[in-house]
């Protein structure tokens, strides 16, 4: 769906402009299969975090969570592919 409305924002498509421009070449499987755990991951940590604000059971900041999770993206976004 993201992609469906990306043309509409011009915001979006400059951000996935950069982000799809600085990854290193990736198979059509493989940039497919991350962008899908990329989605998830954004999705569920960002979920889990407003549950865990909303109930007191968190005592790291917004700031944090964002940190943690660029730095987890990178990684996904970055890692060796295996050939087999």
């Amino acid at each position: 769906m993201l992609y469906d409305h990306a043309t509409d924002s011009d915001g979006l498509m400059s951000v996935l402009t950069g982000l799809y421009g600085s990854l290193p070449p990736l198979p059509a499987p493989v940039l497919e299969a991350r962008d899908s755990m990329a989605r998830n991951m954004i999705l569920w940590t960002l979920a889990d975090h407003e549950r865990a604000v909303a109930t007191g059971a968190t005592t790291n900041s917004w700031a944090d969570i964002c940190d943690f999770l660029v730095d987890a993206l990178v990684g996904v976004w970055m890692a060796p592919v295996t050939v087999r």
